[in-house]
């Protein structure tokens, strides 16, 4: 399990930690900013700073690429692993896959499936796998539809020695807290 105290280590004795996002449109993003990627990456950088003395080496030793494929199934993302990306050797893959398997007759056993076949496929290359959910939406009826593929994938971790992030069940979590209001 990679820890922020584990990265600092890292940092520290070679300068520089590679992470590669793969994932769907919630990924990729391309057109929001800040994106998942930028957002992850300036949290983590912050986090690191605050335990590094020379700011310079976590802010120019990590290093992240953006992999996300706007409507990507599971399925597009095991045609998507490429040599490009292996031969970058990443310290990370941090993974968030992906709810369009609904709209592609992708049953959530197939979906699980191809989860475990994707980390498979990185798992032999000597780095670290954080696999994500997708997130909840705001639309019970299309949550009730992905809940089962969430379910399905929960039921394969652990796996390996993977991080798991529930980011369904984290930000439904999150949207049932009462909203406070201040007076102006």
């Amino acid at each position: 399990m990679i820890t922020l105290e584990k990265l600092k280590s890292y940092l520290l004795e070679t300068g520089a930690y590679k992470i590669i996002f793969l994932g769907d449109s919630i990924t990729s993003a391309e057109w929001v900013h800040p994106n998942w990627r930028e957002i992850f990456e300036y949290v983590l950088k912050e986090e690191l700073q605050k335990k590094i003395s020379d700011w310079k080496i976590p802010s120019w030793g990590i290093r992240c690429i953006n992999s996300g494929f706007d409507g990507a199934t599971t399925k597009d993302l095991l045609n998507k692993i490429n040599p490009e990306a292996i031969d970058y050797r990443p310290n990370m893959f941090l993974i968030m896959a992906t709810s369009n398997d609904i709209f592609s007759e992708i049953t959530p056993t197939e979906h699980a499936a191809n989860i475990k076949r994707l980390v498979d496929s990185v798992y032999s290359h000597n780095c670290s796998i954080v696999y994500c959910t997708d997130i909840c939406s705001n639309n019970d009826e299309y949550d009730q539809r992905y809940l089962p593929y969430v379910n399905k994938v929960k039921s394969l971790f652990p796996y390996r020695e993977i991080n798991f992030i529930n980011l369904f069940e984290e930000l439904k979590r999150y949207l049932k807290l009462p909203l406070i209001q201040k007076n102006i």
